[in-house]
């Protein structure tokens, strides 16, 4: 009986040992490998929003900023270099590229004298962007023989950026 009883308690206190030295680790370490799997699911969807926020930050491509949208800018001839000069703010959150010509006008004979299109990115709230045009320089010394008889307009071109 006492034998019995023995080996009862023998089997008992195996079965706890191999409880604290088997079972419980591996139980512990399942739960750590779940937490660090659980961590690496939350820094994959972390990872996923940080993307799609970079993509939806990237601008679509070349798009084309309307002349409209540029309000008020100032613009000069440069004789000695037959080229015109722009300068201007984008107060806007719009982007894009901005494609122009200007028009040099003698105000007493009415001839003119149009530049090539040029074209710059326009950016979110740019200040003092500048876009130089460039003209044939005897045509344009031919019409304006000093910077005082000419006048300087710009008007959007019927040119479209490539994509």
């Amino acid at each position: 009986m006492v034998e019995k009883i023995e080996r009862i308690a023998r089997t008992a206190l195996w079965f706890v040992l191999a409880l604290v030295f088997i079972a419980i680790p591996i139980g512990v370490v399942k739960a750590r490998s779940g937490e660090s799997s659980a961590v690496a699911d939350v820094k994959a969807e972390l990872k996923k929003a940080e993307d799609r926020i970079a993509d939806l930050s990237k601008p679509k491509g070349l798009t084309v900023f309307s002349p409209k949208s540029l309000g008020m800018y100032l613009a000069g001839l440069r004789l000695s270099t037959a080229e015109g000069v722009m300068n201007f703010t984008n107060a806007t959150d719009e982007a894009g590229i901005l494609c122009l010509k200007a028009v040099a006008k003698n105000g007493k004979s009415g001839e003119i004298s149009e530049s090539i299109s040029a074209c710059h990115e326009v950016k979110p709230y740019e200040s003092n962007a500048s876009i130089t045009f460039l003209f044939a320089g005897g045509d344009l010394h031919r019409i304006c023989a000093q910077v005082s008889d000419c006048s300087i307009s710009v008007a959007p071109t019927a040119e479209k950026p490539k994509q």
